[in-house]
């Protein structure tokens, strides 16, 4: 169940949305506790939905050495709630990171993959990835998808479904490991899975972009689309995406020229959710020094968009989430700051812009990194949304299913 000292401000948040507003052209969304099997302890939440299998929530735990452990459970509607938990790996170099966080996925011969940090010596670290054939039971042991031995970072992994191949996309700083600075860059990388897990060889997406913010991908029709905090050489740093289609990655396009130049990575990354050729894409900026988060449409797979949408209401923190409604609206989670507290907010946003009146979810107090990142995923195509965060009150895992009246 969700800590009863969010119950009232669940309730008021609810009731407000009623009292729609000039703009609130739409009924608020429905926030509702979820109790999921996480203890005590446990953090950086990850949500994959997988076709057969439903949705996987994946958490880490550390115990009283520093050690990491990787957990899962399955949450099936049908049968009424969560799987046991299974365990993937415990180990001391396994890195904890309320950015860069773990998941669990399946993949087309029913076999689970699960990817996490590994540390490297004496810095950098790497991904690793576990394979299991038995749902869970036992794994093999962890290998990474990049074939490079640089002490560079490696990480912020999203998967993509290309058909009948399981492939994932990376943030990869082996390029930052050349002698001449001139070429130090972080790259955004792809590779594809066998029937067993291995990776094939890597292949190079973006030869430049945004050293550590999350990367987000989604299935569209002939392929699927990723999305990424670009980078250029003058240091703007807005998001773009870049298509997989017949086989080959097309050029990247900008989803909107925000023109944010920041000289630092400010580990925010976007979030994409897709229904047949329409695409939704979410996202945080700080250009011309307004922190906000936007939401921007394409119907055509994301070839070109639309005008961006605003989202937030108070001073935008970001961290977002996305997932797009049967009839091709969208369902954005993001962090804002509101007298002194980090507030975790939905609203839903209809293709034309309307907008409804946006939800509390939460409040953390005004620790940085309050609530960690938190993750938005849809049980099914007609389903309800499932919002996953960190609540630092009671140290654990934390899930709301969110409905749209």
């Amino acid at each position: 169940m969700l800590p009863a000292r969010w119950t009232l401000p669940l309730a008021l948040a609810v009731a407000a949305g009623c009292q729609a507003g000039s703009d609130n052209a739409l009924p608020a969304p429905v926030v509702e506790s979820l109790a999921n099997p996480a203890p005590a302890g446990s953090a950086q939440p990850g949500l994959t939905v997988s076709p057969g299998v439903g949705l996987i929530l994946s958490w880490q735990v550390r115990h009283p050495d520093s050690s990491l452990s990787l957990h899962f459970a399955r949450l099936d509607p049908a049968a009424g709630g969560w799987s046991p938990v299974a365990s993937v790996a415990t180990g001391p170099n396994m890195l904890a990171s309320a950015g860069d966080v773990p998941s669990v996925t399946q993949l087309p011969s029913g076999a689970l993959v699960a990817a996490w940090r590994g540390r490297q010596a004496p810095r950098g670290y790497d991904i690793l990835l576990a394979h299991s054939a038995d749902s869970g039971r036992t794994w093999s042991a962890p290998r990474s998808p990049h074939r490079d031995s640089t002490l560079t970072e490696h990480g912020f992994v999203s998967w993509l479904q290309l058909g009948d191949t399981t492939g994932l996309v990376w943030v990869d700083g082996r390029g930052n490991a050349d002698a001449d600075t001139a070429n130090h860059a972080t790259r955004l990388a792809h590779a594809s899975l066998d029937a067993d897990g291995a990776s094939l060889p890597e292949t190079f997406v973006d030869a430049k972009i945004c050293d550590c913010c999350h990367t987000a991908a989604a299935a569209v029709p002939g392929g699927a689309v990723v999305v990424y905090r670009d980078r250029t050489d003058g240091e703007i740093r807005d998001i773009s995406a870049v298509r997989w289609a017949n086989g080959t990655w097309r050029e990247p396009v900008a989803v909107h020229n925000d023109g944010w130049y920041i000289r630092a990575c400010p580990v925010n990354g976007p979030s994409v959710a897709a229904v047949g050729a329409r695409v939704a894409v979410a996202w945080f900026t700080m250009a011309q020094d307004t922190a906000r988060v936007r939401l921007a449409f394409s119907t055509d797979t994301a070839t070109t968009f639309g005008p961006p949408i605003d989202v937030n209401e108070g001073r935008a923190d970001g961290k977002v989430g996305l997932v797009m409604t049967p009839a091709g609206g969208a369902l954005v989670s993001w962090i804002e700051r509101r007298d002194g507290n980090a507030v975790l907010r939905v609203r839903h946003i209809r293709a034309d812009g309307a907008r409804s009146p946006a939800v509390d979810v939460a409040k953390f107090g005004d620790g940085k990194r309050a609530g960690g990142m938190p993750h938005l995923a849809l049980t099914a195509p007609t389903g309800d949304a499932i919002l996953g965060w960190t609540d630092p009150g009671t140290n654990r895992v934390v899930t709301a299913r969110i409905r749209l009246p």
